[in-house]
């Protein structure tokens, strides 16, 4: 995001809460998993917290709204309509196909089922950044907990057609779990041998692999690669077992 900051809070065993500065002093988080931490940035940073967007209802992507909202009064928390009765101290809803406006940033709303029936994405075409929740990780993919395997096939396949150099603002460290399943699943692929060793390398270090390239998950991630929705489920079947 080219005039924006961009922080991710490492918190829980392997959430991140993404933090994004809007204009010179106020800030969004997506997906606040826990408030103390962020609190404790926001002040560091003298941000005013505005919104909160949420992408599901999960208690590891919502319990930090409470305290959120109770540090800052003011602040919007949206979410997706579908699931209003599920998000906590919603004050907007969204719908897929919406374009939220806040401070001197834009996102468009995307609908991407099949983690959960509710799930969606913030996205910023623009700035080339997407908050993908748990519909894509690091050489995979999230759970089909409520919705379908096709759903989350073509959730997956919508997440494809943005630009290659589109950042991945994922809400979880998987990629070496992940990459150990895809290179077992598409032995063939050296690249996911070789982004795997890179992974490895850059959590010793106490680096994230998060944001992710889309252009390196279209070249290492099973779920992307798979040509049809028969190559998906047996994917997400293997992957389940893994």
């Amino acid at each position: 995001m080219s005039n924006f900051e961009i922080h991710s809070l490492p918190v829980l065993t392997d959430n991140y809460i993404h933090v994004v500065q809007v204009d010179s002093s106020r800030a969004v988080v997506i997906d606040p998993a826990v408030s103390d931490p962020v609190e404790e940035f926001l002040a560091r940073k003298s941000w005013q917290l505005t919104h909160i967007l949420i992408t599901h209802h999960h208690s590891d992507h919502t319990s930090g709204v409470q305290g959120l909202k109770a540090a800052y009064p003011n602040c919007k928390v949206i979410g997706f309509t579908n699931d209003a009765h599920r998000l906590p101290q919603l004050t907007n809803q969204v719908s897929e196909g919406d374009h939220i406006i806040i401070g001197q940033q834009a996102f468009d709303v995307w609908h991407l089922p099949g983690h959960t029936t509710g799930h969606i994405a913030y996205i910023s075409k623009e700035e080339k950044v997407a908050f993908t929740g748990d519909v894509l990780f690091g050489m995979g993919c999230g759970r089909v907990f409520e919705g379908t395997y096709d759903q989350m096939f073509h959730s997956l396949q919508r997440l494809k057609s943005l630009d290659p150099q589109t950042k991945i603002y994922c809400a979880h460290e998987y990629t070496i779990n992940n990459g150990g399943f895809a290179a077992q699943a598409i032995p063939e692929n050296k690249t996911v041998h070789e982004r795997l060793k890179k992974s490895y390398l850059l959590r010793q270090k106490g680096l994230f692999t998060v944001p992710l390239l889309l252009e390196d998950e279209l070249k290492t991630n099973p779920f992307l690669l798979a040509k049809s929705l028969a190559d998906f489920s047996r994917y997400r079947d293997a992957r389940n077992k893994f």
